[in-house]
């Protein structure tokens, strides 16, 4: 489970959950990059059955081997991603950390309070409970794989197993389900 759920310390009848998640760049566009670290933050509330997220902090990580004009590109149109697809989830980003780091990065925090019946605690789940799959299975596959293909030792792996024109459309398929 991604998300942490703890009791409020004062309003025992409310819930705190909270998750953060960030990424390295999955994709060349910086502004879909942004859409996808959103979306993959939020979808760690989704999974427990929350269908709305009070308020999102952002973490963004500037890349210092970039030319500074590069970089301030890249983080504003990873900001106004991540911005956007917080508005369409009907969220609203409060605030933030910003770092100098050696790639880029951007992530978020999302959080919301609820009710214990509000939510679905993985640990009760049964047997012949829906199953509500946030991205399709095997995105964080594809992902990996199209990473593999530039590095000859992982591509090799991978050889009679699917081409690189395969995992390249397998990629594509995952970007669009992520955003």
């Amino acid at each position: 489970m991604d998300c942490s759920i703890e009791q409020h310390s004062v309003y025992k009848d409310f819930y705190t959950l909270s998750t953060t998640d960030f990424f390295y760049p999955l994709v060349n566009d910086p502004y879909l990059q942004g859409r996808i670290a959103c979306a993959n933050v939020l979808s760690d509330m989704y999974a427990l059955g929350i269908d709305r997220c009070d308020n999102m902090l952002m973490l963004l990580g500037g890349c210092r081997k970039m030319k500074a004009k590069d970089s301030e590109i890249v983080m504003r149109e990873m900001i106004r991603g991540f911005s956007s697809l917080a508005r369409e989830a009907e969220t609203k980003v409060t605030g933030g950390q910003t770092v100098l780091n050696d790639w880029p990065l951007v992530g978020g925090v999302a959080m919301t309070f609820a009710k214990e019946q509000e939510f679905i605690r993985p640990e009760n789940l049964v047997a012949g409970d829906v199953l509500v799959l946030t991205k399709p299975l095997g995105t964080q596959v594809a992902v990996n794989v199209r990473e593999w293909l530039a590095d000859e030792p992982s591509k090799a792996k991978l050889e009679g197993l699917l081409t690189e024109a395969e995992a390249i459309e397998a990629f594509h398929k995952a970007v669009t389900s992520m955003a």
